[in-house]
């Protein structure tokens, strides 16, 4: 598994972490196409695993979420997402994955590993600019986010 790069976001406290690889069909106006190279971006070594532990440490009380994005983070191989997951669950920071997929999709190990979900794939047709869910601007009217210990 790759990581493309991190960002902080200080206005949704969220240690933004960028997968790399999106397997076809994209969703049409993907506003990141560069991330759908599985190749792109930096292998997540166990010494890249603990830079990246340390990095969302060190930003303390600035950070509350970890969000994991992509490309699609779905995509990548089970037991290296499981193995992400399980590493940011101890940081006891709130964890969220953005996905196209719906819930239902999502294995239930996966689920079990995060604080919220990002659902839905972006829809031109349905794209907006206003639409928020839960606080967190979305891309289109279809997605939403489900908390995971309100189901």
């Amino acid at each position: 598994m790759n990581i493309l790069g991190t960002e902080v976001s200080l206005k949704h406290k969220a240690f933004e972490i960028y997968l790399a690889g999106c397997i076809a069909p994209h969703c049409p106006g993907c506003h990141n196409p560069e991330s759908w190279d599985f190749s792109a971006g930096t292998a997540l070594t166990p010494t890249a695993l603990k830079k990246l532990i340390a990095s969302i440490e060190d930003a303390g009380e600035l950070v509350k979420n970890i969000w994991i994005m992509g490309g699609e983070p779905l995509h990548q191989q089970k037991n290296e997402l499981m193995k992400l997951l399980k590493s940011l669950e101890k940081t006891g920071k709130d964890v969220w994955l953005f996905t196209r997929y719906q819930i239902e999709d999502v294995d239930p190990d996966i689920l079990e590993k995060l604080n919220f979900i990002k659902c839905g794939a972006y829809m031109q047709d349905k794209a907006s600019d206003k639409y928020t869910c839960r606080g967190i601007p979305l891309a289109s009217t279809n997605q939403y986010i489900v908390a995971l210990w309100e189901i």
